[in-house]
């Protein structure tokens, strides 16, 4: 997840040892609300100095293609 989640330009991914990725995205709302309506969750905060970032939960292996699917598109 995390290399495939590297290749896209416009994300900043943060190395992780948990279950989660933690990523800076432009237009992260606007991000977040397309993966809404693809039925996908992801954590955003509120927090001032937080609000590009998202974390999302590496899943399982057809989760996560749907995920890197919905951000290529």
């Amino acid at each position: 997840l995390l290399e495939r989640l590297n290749k896209y330009k416009n994300l900043t991914v943060y190395p992780s040892k948990a279950n989660f990725v933690l990523i800076k995205a432009e237009q992260c709302q606007k991000l977040n609300d397309y993966l809404l309506a693809k039925s996908i969750k992801v954590r955003t905060f509120n927090e001032e100095g937080m609000k590009d970032f998202m974390r999302i939960t590496a899943g399982c292996r057809n989760e996560n293609i749907d995920l890197l699917n919905a951000i290529r598109s």
